[in-house]
């Protein structure tokens, strides 16, 4: 299985990262991954962002 396309934000401190959340219904914050990604990869979960 493949990951589908999606944007990955790296922000520098936690307000960008706050504010990206806030602004994005279709964004999911990625800490670790291995949950999140295998979820993306299973259909079960989409995100047009990652953070």
């Amino acid at each position: 299985m493949y990951l589908p396309n999606f944007n990955y934000h790296q922000p520098n401190t936690l307000s960008e990262a706050f504010a990206l959340l806030d602004a994005n219904y279709s964004i999911a914050p990625m800490a670790g991954g291995t949950d999140l990604l295998v979820e993306i990869k299973q259909g079960h979960r989409e995100f047009e962002d990652i953070v």
